[in-house]
């Protein structure tokens, strides 16, 4: 199944980047480079994924996705201070994302913060 989900992926990206350089003829715009480094992290190549991420950031500041993906991959990494900053600025750019809120409390509960593990895991039921 993870495997069909890759090749799904792949494909996805293919149709993407194909668009791209007909719609707007830039086949590394924000999005397509999330996507890569989506499919990156999929494959365990998280840290190949990081500079992907590090660029969309870049390119798109106010956006929370490439935040969350790139604490995910820090995570992965066990850059745990670095996951709970990216955590951490996800949330501040969209207080509603339940999937940041959890994983910052997994990854203070990592660090031994467990007071504030608890407070975010509160916050979050």
């Amino acid at each position: 199944m993870s495997d069909l989900k890759s090749s799904f992926r792949i494909l996805l990206l293919t149709a993407v980047l194909v668009l791209q350089a007909g719609c707007s003829g830039s086949p590394d715009s924000p999005e397509v480079k999330l996507e890569r480094a989506r499919i990156l992290m999929e494959r365990d190549q998280a840290a190949e994924a990081v500079p992907l991420l590090n660029e969309v950031i870049d390119a798109t500041p106010r956006a929370p996705e490439p935040r969350y993906q790139r604490g995910v991959a820090y995570e992965s990494l066990d850059v745990l201070e670095k996951a709970l900053a990216d955590y951490s600025e996800c949330l501040a750019l969209d207080t509603e994302r339940t999937d940041a809120l959890n994983n910052k409390a997994v990854v203070l509960a990592k660090l031994k913060r467990f007071k504030e593990a608890a407070a975010e895991f509160s916050r979050l039921v």
